[in-house]
């Protein structure tokens, strides 16, 4: 049976389908658009492309986080409607982890890497074992410059989309995942691991001179030195 992968974690969405170890169909989107909705349609081209009726898949696998607020919240949402009364199973899988998978020649160690905003960056170790790429530890956000110290502590390559060559996530790259590293969630529970507050909450709470309640799906990581 087919499984629909779907990441938006960065300014991309990638989505794909697959089915017995290969990818029948993918395609990518910008996010960012105002004029119009770019994630539904693309996953409805993927299907179509794939000759895979929505009813008939197996489960919907979403990348988690972190990443950008709305982008992750918007694939949350899609991928809660395409299960929701349906009895497809929902899985997630980390973004950072199939960023990680998603690059090419850049050896068995990798430091994914994607932009956590206020000059910083959320980091994670992944490398390549018997069963595909896994992490070596959960996500940490750390100051831009201490990238470096990171990867050299972890004897990785950074990848990430503002490394060259440029990688984001792609939704096929599940296929190089350690299947353990996805994890089946409710539908009624799980939310996105965003990693830190929207920037709209974070400059209403300023101007307020209070916090809202604590958002669902933060991220509690590290801020340790490597």
């Amino acid at each position: 049976m087919a499984t629909l992968v779907l990441d938006a974690s960065g300014p991309r969405a990638s989505v794909a389908c697959l089915r017995d170890g290969r990818c029948l169909a993918d395609g990518a989107a910008g996010m960012r658009q105002r004029d119009r909705e770019a994630l539904l349609p693309l996953v409805l081209d993927v299907l179509a492309r794939a000759e895979v009726a929505l009813p008939t898949l197996h489960r919907v696998v979403v990348g988690d986080g972190p990443g950008a607020f709305t982008s992750l919240r918007i694939a949350a949402a899609t991928a809660k409607g395409l299960v929701h009364g349906t009895g497809i199973a929902l899985a997630v899988v980390p973004s950072l982890v199939l960023l990680a998978a998603s690059a090419t020649d850049a050896g068995d160690r990798r430091l994914a890497v994607s932009d956590a905003l206020r000059g910083e960056r959320f980091v994670q170790p992944v490398a390549l074992g018997p069963a595909g790429w896994a992490p070596l530890t959960d996500v940490t956000i750390v100051p831009s410059a201490a990238v470096p110290d990171w990867a050299a502590r972890w004897q990785a390559t950074v990848v990430g989309p503002a490394e060259a060559p440029a990688t984001e996530p792609a939704a096929a790259a599940l296929l190089r995942v350690d299947p353990a590293v996805v994890r089946p969630v409710s539908l009624a529970d799980w939310e996105p691991r965003y990693g830190r507050l929207a920037e709209a909450q974070v400059k209403w709470e300023a101007a307020a001179g209070h916090p809202l309640p604590a958002s669902v799906g933060t991220l509690h990581v590290g801020t340790t030195a490597p």
